[in-house]
């Protein structure tokens, strides 16, 4: 009975859940491109901490209802670093960037690259995706089945290539008085003169 009316099971939930990793993923875009704009700059910092409300909530209704085997899915492990990173970059790092009286130069530079590495991995969170919206899980379960006959089909063209190189060198590069062209200015041993030509 519980298990049957879990809130994190409930579609409208999980909608909720794609559909603010879909906008977080479109601010990351856009702020990208209007960084250093104050405007811009305040409102993605706002919504950043709306984000990580968001997400914080949708793991501690998860971590409520599952319990131990929260933990025993990799998207809920993935999610637990992600929300727990976006807790340490926003709210831990906010603290510590503006207590910065103790930091010096270097230790403050340290502090903004894990802070940009952090936000970089959020874009882990539309890896979340492929759980809720099932048809993008087959897409990709499709591409990784072909990655195999692709590398099988790349090395026979590979071998193919190899052949008749050296049947071109074979016959047509140690063979320079036959096929040279002195009006076309076609010159066997310059193309044809050893296998890496």
């Amino acid at each position: 009975f519980k298990a049957k009316f879990a809130l994190h099971r409930q579609h409208w939930f999980e909608i909720i859940v794609a559909v603010s990793i879909i906008v977080n993923a479109i601010q990351m875009g856009i702020q990208v491109d209007t960084e250093g704009v104050r405007f811009w700059d305040d409102l993605f910092g706002v919504l950043e901490h709306v984000w990580v409300v968001i997400f914080l909530l949708e793991m501690i209704v998860k971590i409520v209802e599952l319990r131990v085997s929260y933990f025993h899915c990799g998207f809920n492990l993935l999610d637990f670093v992600l929300v727990s990173a976006s807790v340490f970059d926003t709210w831990i790092m906010a603290v510590v960037q503006g207590d910065s009286s103790g930091l010096q130069g270097l230790a403050t530079l340290r502090i903004v690259r894990i802070s940009r590495i952090v936000r970089l991995l959020r874009l882990l969170r539309l890896v979340r995706l492929l759980r809720v919206f099932k048809q993008l899980f087959v897409i990709v379960q499709g591409l990784i089945a072909a990655v195999k006959p692709v590398f099988w089909a790349m090395l026979m063209l590979t071998i193919i290539v190899y052949a008749a190189a050296i049947v071109a060198v074979r016959v047509i590069g140690q063979s320079p008085e036959r096929y040279a062209d002195t009006t076309t200015g076609f010159d066997p041993v310059e193309l044809y003169g050893t296998l890496p030509r």
